[in-house]
């Protein structure tokens, strides 16, 4: 566990104070696997994947090259629901 200076290590951390990247991204992952959870028997993925999925979309778009117009969050939604087809 990594600590920073004069702090407990950041798993222990009382709630409601910043979490450390890694635990933050992992705490959001399983939101999310809960959100598609109820359609686990429609899904082509399991959830815990299309969670993962999801995000890596939704960061991708945030580390678009200068110039490039970044996705919006409801076009991120849109495609990875709908796919890319009309």
């Amino acid at each position: 566990l990594r600590r920073s200076r004069g702090s407990r290590p950041r798993e222990e951390r009382e709630e409601g104070t910043p979490l450390g990247h890694a635990a933050s991204f992992k705490a959001t992952r399983e939101a999310l696997t809960e959100l598609f959870e109820p359609e686990g028997d429609r899904l082509r993925l399991p959830p815990e994947r299309l969670a993962a999925l999801f995000l890596s979309l939704t960061f991708a778009g945030a580390r678009g090259t200068a110039g490039d117009a970044e996705p919006s969050v409801a076009e991120i939604v849109d495609v990875f629901v709908h796919g890319i087809l009309k």
